[in-house]
């Protein structure tokens, strides 16, 4: 993976975690359980991020889970897949624990070069950022 494709996936990781963490923040993780079944097949492939909402869902301990996503991580030697993956790791964690929207963008965003500046939240949010989520 090059430098350019890790980016273009941070976007789509970080949307799609925002849009389940919003989710799942208001509407509580049950209400997960129908885009976990639209995803089976990333579930059955590992995909960190969906693998890691499945055993969230299923009420798996959190040390269980990151240990799982870890020894998964493990495998991986490709240095941006692998950040990728830590991204997506954290992005589960982070609805585990239902954090702040704004948390969870700072997290995320720690995986990458990029500023915290307007430009990159709103290709995220399609928006300017504004704290409404505390």
């Amino acid at each position: 993976m090059t430098y350019d494709e890790f980016i273009k996936e941070y976007y789509e990781a970080c949307k799609e975690g925002i849009s389940c963490l919003l989710k799942c923040r208001f509407d509580g993780l049950l209400s997960f359980e129908e885009d976990l079944e639209l995803n089976i097949e990333k579930i059955n492939k590992r995909d960190v991020f969906w693998y890691g909402m499945h055993l969230v869902i299923n009420g798996t301990d959190p040390d269980c889970i990151k240990l799982v996503l870890s020894n998964i991580i493990d495998q991986e030697n490709d240095v941006y897949t692998r950040k990728l993956m830590n991204l997506k790791k954290e992005a589960v964690i982070s609805i585990l624990y239902g954090e702040n929207p704004w948390v969870f963008y700072i997290r995320l965003n720690s995986y990458t070069d990029l500023p915290l500046d307007d430009k990159n939240i709103k290709k995220l949010w399609g928006k300017e950022f504004v704290p409404l989520f505390n």
